[in-house]
């Protein structure tokens, strides 16, 4: 505003300037003011748009952090919309597992931490020894084995992730019901793989086929999901073997 001000003060003078030439055309018989009226005009013509745009540049100001204010509200609804989504997604897959499991009475848990880096191959789960879990139970998600109880406190426990090479589950191919023990590796990219042991020497492994728990050892159900065959390999970080390498069903 202080620039429009000034714009009109200098229109002001403009005016009052020509006010003596004006008089002065008054006893020539021209008509007062209409000599010099076009060059008054034209002077002020170029004032009264930057007046005009001094006037205006407040509102559009005020315009921009109006809609600056109502983009950072619908962000944050954004945002709160995605983690709603997520979690009822979280929920939805919940309830398929307690449906497909049912028979075994299962226990509803949220990961509260994990460990690991990039891949997380142990967590914490907000469920313990008052929800009525122990040591060594599978801990399912996404139609697959996550890994076995750990670590068990009153109202927390921790999970072994089947991708922790402290982790040893025994597994049979679901096709052929072939045996062995299966482990969590790292490929050479870092990637979170399983590898499957003391397969028979006659075992002929299908790309695709499935393996699943055992029910041997641990005291884990039998037939719930581990990983996919991608390929048999010379294990060398294992008696340099033949081993197979598998892909977690869940994805870490």
């Amino acid at each position: 505003m202080k620039y429009g001000k000034r714009f009109l003060c200098a229109v002001l003078l403009l005016a009052l300037a020509a006010q003596p030439r004006l008089a002065a055309c008054e006893g020539a018989g021209m008509a007062p003011g209409w000599e010099k009226a076009p060059a008054a005009l034209s002077a002020a013509s170029w004032l009264f748009p930057w007046v005009r745009d001094s006037q205006t540049e407040s509102d559009l100001k005020e315009q921009i952090r109006e809609l600056q204010q109502k983009l950072e509200d619908s962000e944050n609804q954004l945002a709160l919309m995605e983690e709603m989504r997520f979690r009822l997604t979280a929920l939805e897959e919940q309830l398929g597992e307690h449906m497909v499991h049912s028979a075994l009475d299962p226990v509803a848990a949220e990961v509260i931490d994990h460990y690991g880096g990039a891949y997380m191959n142990r967590l914490t789960l907000n469920v313990g020894a008052d929800q009525g879990i122990e040591n060594n139970m599978a801990v399912v998600a996404q139609g697959g084995l996550v890994g076995v109880t750990c670590d068990v406190r009153e109202n927390r426990c921790g999970v072994l992730c089947i991708i922790n090479s402290s982790c040893a589950v025994a597994a049979l191919i679901q096709s052929s019901r072939d045996q062995g023990i299966v482990r969590g590796v790292a490929d050479s990219t870092g990637n979170p793989l399983c590898h499957m042991y003391f397969l028979q020497d006659s075992f002929l492994p299908r790309p695709g086929d499935t393996a699943v728990t055992s029910g041997v050892g641990l005291p884990l159900p039998k037939g719930i999901p581990i990983g996919y065959i991608l390929e048999t390999i010379q294990c060398t970080d294992h008696r340099d073997t033949e081993c197979l390498v598998l892909e977690p069903v869940v994805d870490f």
